[in-house]
């Protein structure tokens, strides 16, 4: 399929009333992919374009983030209410399994070397969230998973906060000549700070062990955001970018439209999918106005392969080789070839003065103390033997 392509329709069109606009939640028990997916749609219509000086372009920009906007609130409202820690569970099984299967598809070597090195960090994230739900809540988070993911550890979280100038990366070249490159970066951007922002938004309904934990993983996600946002680069016009925006979603919809078993879900999907093709259509219409003599990217070739969400077991344990990997002024290298002195010591030293006051260590350590074990589910034994004992959380990995 390519969406220039597709039959036009006037972008008003979607936009709903109040009888349509809030749908019930989806009844999604046993359906943990489904509920990642419509977290995903969400997390991918929550930013704004940017704007330019152009006033009847910043008016069509206006109604296609309206469409967007009731679009994301559709999305929300399929999604089972749920308390904070469980509804961020499932947003780290989402951007879990979004990171393993971008990086299961991409062509670009640097592309992928981010997203594998980033991945044990999301691992490690969703591992000490399952810990906080078993002990605060009693509740299993393999059960709520459905066994769709294992609950280990990755990188230790506090191995994981970097000094800022460590995490900024150049522009990715060849980024805008891949689609599958451009829209699986720009989706784990997306993800990324819209899953920040849901763990910052929790802070004030939360127990005190319960905050600690979301603000540590708040911050984390803002330093993978900066991550994907430095590959992506910040050069592109905005009457450009609304088209690359609304290429994403074009796919991020076919996608998801395509992978959808349970039928309210995918309905909703394939709206968004019709709505996102009207955008890409409009927006590539205001950029030939304003560039004449520009080109629309990606409009000779049909839509990239799928991004399928689905268990990537084996590929997550894969990635969890690399835990003993930090960055260095964007650089990725062995924790061990640091110099003394390195931004990552000195901000180690800042942050994590004391290793048992770190939220997500005083989370796990508090699950030993009481239950004699971590909370995990594997399917073998820890592929990095460091991380094998669940009698310890291991904290100097990576450090």
């Amino acid at each position: 399929m390519n969406p220039y392509d597709c039959p036009a329709q006037r972008v008003s069109r979607s936009l709903r009333s109040w009888q349509t606009l809030l749908p019930q939640p989806a009844g999604l028990a046993g359906h943990p992919l489904s509920r990642a997916r419509l977290q995903l749609a969400a997390a991918a219509l929550e930013d704004a374009p940017a704007q330019c000086d152009d006033t009847e372009w910043r008016r069509q920009a206006a109604l296609i983030r309206r469409v967007e906007r009731q679009l994301r609130l559709r999305m929300l409202s399929l999604t089972p209410h749920a308390p904070p820690c469980e509804r961020l569970l499932f947003s780290l099984f989402m951007l879990t399994e979004l990171t393993a299967a971008a990086a299961q598809r991409e062509p670009l070597p640097a592309a992928r070397a981010a997203m594998d090195f980033l991945l044990p960090e999301c691992c490690d994230m969703l591992y000490r969230t399952a810990n906080l739900l078993s002990l605060e809540y009693g509740v299993s988070a393999a059960e709520l998973l459905q066994g769709q993911a294992e609950l280990m550890p990755g990188r230790p979280c506090i191995a994981a906060h970097r000094h800022p100038y460590d995490d900024v990366q150049q522009p990715l070249a060849g980024a805008m000549d891949s689609a599958r490159t451009w829209v699986s970066l720009f989706l784990l951007h997306a993800a990324s700070r819209s899953v920040s922002r849901q763990a910052a938004d929790s802070l004030h309904v939360s127990s005190p062990r319960a905050r600690a934990l979301y603000a540590e993983i708040s911050l984390i996600l803002s330093e993978h955001a900066t991550q994907y946002g430095g590959l992506l680069g910040c050069g592109t016009p905005p009457a450009l970018g609304l088209v690359l925006r609304a290429y994403a979603h074009c796919s991020l919809f076919h996608d998801l439209a395509g992978q959808e078993p349970v039928p309210e879900v995918g309905e909703a999907f394939g709206q968004g999918e019709a709505a996102a093709c009207a955008h890409l259509q409009k927006a590539r219409a205001l950029f030939l106005r304003m560039t004449p003599n520009g080109k629309t990217p990606f409009e000779a070739e049909p839509l990239p392969a799928p991004l399928a969400l689905r268990p990537s077991k084996g590929y997550i344990r894969g990635a969890l080789g690399c835990v003993g990997m930090t960055v260095r002024r964007g650089e990725r290298l062995p924790v061990g070839a640091l110099p003394e002195g390195a931004d990552f010591f000195r901000y180690q030293h800042c942050m994590n003065t004391d290793p048992l006051q770190v939220p997500s260590h005083a989370v796990v350590a508090e699950h030993i103390r009481r239950m004699g074990q971590d909370f995990r589910s594997e399917l073998a034994p820890h592929p990095v033997e460091m991380l094998r004992d669940r009698a310890v959380d291991q904290v100097t990995v990576g450090r």
